[in-house]
């Protein structure tokens, strides 16, 4: 099992982006459809490698872009704390959810709700595909803890992940 509600999961990727609004509008008309999420990468790639700062260490984990229905979509649990808020779907607004794993790593003896970190691009993970969403650097607070989904431990970095609440895109508002 991956960790993932799969049996009744369909997964379109988008690869064209003038095409984003009307496909998710398409989705979002189709009686059959009961909920959607929107993340990038896909569910169970490997996101995009981002430095983390906590208490002056810096650690090099996936990130996941997510929209706040991401979650329950896919029936990961939050542990601790919350999932995103749908007005929080701007990127201004500066908070993460971390999955337990990453929990562990970064703050081994605190609790992650309520801290702060600092997430940069890292540069030695490689050059970015044209059209991928840029990581600005930022500081965010962790509102909650996830569940590890094991379906993520395919990528070589390994299974801490940091999904971030940034989709801005109004198109996937239910």
């Amino acid at each position: 099992s991956p960790g993932i509600r799969i049996a009744d999961l369909v997964v379109i990727r988008v690869s064209n982006e003038a095409s984003r609004t009307p496909m998710v509008q398409a989705v979002r008309d189709e009686p059959s459809v009961a909920s959607f999420a929107a993340s990038w990468p896909g569910v169970l790639s490997s996101g995009p490698s981002v430095l983390v700062e906590t208490d002056g260490t810096r650690t090099a984990l996936p990130c996941h872009f997510v929209s706040p229905e991401f979650f329950s979509v896919l029936g990961i649990d939050v542990l601790r704390g919350r999932g995103f808020m749908p007005e929080e779907r701007s990127s201004n607004l500066s908070v993460a959810v971390v999955s337990e794993a990453t929990s562990r790593r970064l703050w081994p003896m605190r609790e992650a709700v309520g801290q702060v970190l600092r997430l940069d691009r890292d540069a030695g993970a490689g050059v970015a595909t044209p059209g991928d969403p840029v990581l600005e650097s930022r500081t965010a607070t962790v509102v909650g803890v996830v569940s590890d989904v094991p379906g993520f431990r395919i990528s070589p970095i390994g299974p801490p992940m940091c999904p971030i609440s940034t989709w801005t895109s109004e198109s996937i508002r239910r």
